[in-house]
């Protein structure tokens, strides 16, 4: 049975039957997020930018960051936040 609930990375209401676990932080986020995260991982290994989240994976590596809610207010405060 389907288990529609909020994404914290996109927020969009998405089918969280079989979550994937962020590879930033120790919170469920949809599959389509999990798989943005493992790409951009990739591509940073790589050396090649992606949207915002080579941003963020720099802001976790230089910052310590632990929770999201610190990257979704710093990503706020800089306008790279849901428009």
């Amino acid at each position: 049975m389907s288990d529609f609930k909020t994404c914290p990375r996109c927020e969009l209401v998405q089918d969280m039957e079989f979550p994937a676990l962020s590879r930033r932080y120790n919170i469920d986020i949809c599959s389509r997020c999990g798989q943005v995260e493992a790409v951009n991982d990739m591509l940073h290994i790589m050396e090649i930018e992606f949207d915002s989240l080579g941003v963020e994976a720099k802001f976790c590596a230089k910052n310590d960051s632990k929770t999201y809610g610190e990257w979704l207010e710093w990503k706020n405060q800089i306008g790279l936040g849901m428009q």
